[in-house]
């Protein structure tokens, strides 16, 4: 009698379970709490930069650091939230647009200091952290392509490829040896 109890309360869990309807608001929160100020930080710590010196590089690298994570856990949000209704979709795509222009004007304004990192021996350091940053924003964005709905895909892949090519663009600059 009490595994037909437990049966019972299992697949009562499960029904339950498909049924509830899943959203985006934890993505959009996350994009709009933390990935955004997060990336305002970063325009602080490159706009404070060379006065900042190598503690500025050091405070750079720590909010890269966390600005990767959030974006793992952004990309987790995506993939748990499922395919995206529309309004969903139009949410999250909202959420995006400041973003992408927040990080490609900081890519923009890392490039222009190349020389300065250069001459305190820190280029290649951030060339590796555009590389993992870049990984990051990869796979973020494809959740957001992978759970857009059909009408809205297109949008999503162009903020994709903007960030993309942003940092392909800063990664090239600090590639170059020159």
């Amino acid at each position: 009698m009490v595994a037909i109890a437990n049966i019972l309360l299992l697949a009562a869990t499960v029904a339950t379970a498909s049924v509830l309807r899943r959203d985006a608001t934890p993505l959009v929160n996350t994009i709009t709490n933390q990935i955004a100020p997060q990336i305002a930080t970063l325009q602080n710590d490159i706009n404070g930069f060379p006065a900042s010196g190598l503690n500025g590089t050091i405070q750079l690298e720590s909010d890269e650091d966390t600005l990767s994570a959030l974006l793992d856990t952004a990309a987790i949000l995506a993939q748990e939230a499922g395919s995206f209704s529309l309004l969903d979709g139009l949410n999250v795509i909202s959420a995006m647009a400041p973003v992408t222009t927040q990080i490609t004007a900081f890519n923009l304004d890392l490039d222009a200091k190349k020389a300065d990192f250069k001459a305190i021996g820190k280029e290649q350091f951030v060339l590796t952290d555009l590389q993992i940053l870049s990984i990051r924003w990869k796979a973020f964005t494809e959740a957001l392509v992978a759970a857009a709905p059909l009408s809205l895909v297109a949008a999503f892949q162009a903020t994709q490829t903007t960030i993309l090519e942003s940092y392909a663009i800063s990664i090239a600059v600090y590639s170059d040896a020159a």
